[in-house]
């Protein structure tokens, strides 16, 4: 009902996990690898204590980089929002989905889906049958990573709103209203990456471990299929690169790359060369953040 009224399209199933079963759920198909872009802090139950006292919580830190997370782990990954915000939270989520759903490519879990339903469907609110999932079974299997979209609401396309019965809630603001809904309905083969198919490799010399799977992730979501490779050189630079061989001034995926990663132009280094290997090179250098997004953009933090 909240998406058909703000945004005017039927949701067709909708599924509730609890907390309980989410975590079972996790920890039932092996647990999640992730890869964390953004330092976050939290308080977080010390394993054993009892959860209704305050005293038995303690600051806990997850640095950017693969992780495997168990159940516990994940759910409190997508619930902390004390450093950042509903916005963050809502695209950590969104993190998630995608983790479990390469969990299942990885471990053929699919082929386990009757034996999940028996085991999790009392946990579980839905208006799905076992027969609609098996049938939505052959998409889920046959689904391209790279064509994947994500959408988020951000803080720019809402406002702080107070209902009649007092409650502070944020309401989609309507000049922005039409501009979500056409990137959600704009299908992803129609977008000039899937055309152009650009070969990026990302060489990870930022010093600090994994940096290039999380750049290269990052890129992925935008619809690139990016490759990592070693340094030929070990040493650290203390400048992001991005070294363009294309020779293509207009309508590349040059401006694509610099905002996702967040690259000013006077570090793009132009090297034309009919001959290439890949169309881009991006060298992580020591300046490199991982955290491209903007969760406090916009918003007042509210502990």
């Amino acid at each position: 009902q909240t998406i058909e009224e703000n945004f005017g399209f039927e949701i067709d199933y909708y599924a509730l996990i609890d907390f309980a079963g989410f975590k079972e759920f996790i920890d039932y198909v092996g647990g999640v690898d992730i890869l964390v872009d953004c330092a976050l802090e939290d308080y977080r139950l010390i394993a054993g204590r009892n959860p209704d006292n305050p005293n038995n919580y303690a600051l806990y830190e997850l640095t950017p980089g693969l992780h495997h997370m168990n159940g516990d782990d994940a759910l409190w990954y997508v619930r902390s929002r004390i450093t950042t915000s509903d916005f963050d939270r809502n695209r950590r989520q969104q993190v998630l989905l995608r983790a479990i759903w390469a969990q299942f490519q990885r471990t053929n879990n699919w082929s386990k889906l009757s034996e999940l339903w028996d085991v999790f469907h009392s946990t579980v609110t839905t208006d799905m049958t076992l027969n609609d999932l098996l049938e939505l079974l052959p998409i889920a299997i046959s689904l391209d990573y790279n064509l994947i979209e994500s959408h988020f609401i951000g803080a720019g396309e809402v406002e702080p709103f107070t209902t009649d019965s007092g409650a502070a809630v944020l309401r989609l603001l309507p000049s922005r209203a039409e501009a979500v809904i056409d990137a959600f309905l704009t299908p992803p083969t129609l977008n000039r990456l899937y055309q152009e198919h650009p070969r990026i490799e990302v060489v990870n010399q930022s010093g600090h471990d994994q940096m290039d799977l999380i750049a290269a992730d990052r890129l992925t979501w935008e619809g690139f299929i990016p490759h990592t490779t070693e340094p030929a050189q070990p040493q650290v630079m203390s400048e992001t690169i991005i070294y363009d061989f294309t020779g293509v001034t207009k309508g590349s995926s040059l401006a694509v790359l610099q905002r996702v990663l967040n690259i000013p132009l006077s570090n793009v280094v132009y090297i034309p060369d009919p001959d290439r290997d890949v169309d881009y090179r991006v060298v992580l250098g020591a300046n490199y953040d991982s955290c491209t997004y903007s969760p406090w953009e916009g918003i007042v933090q509210v502990n």
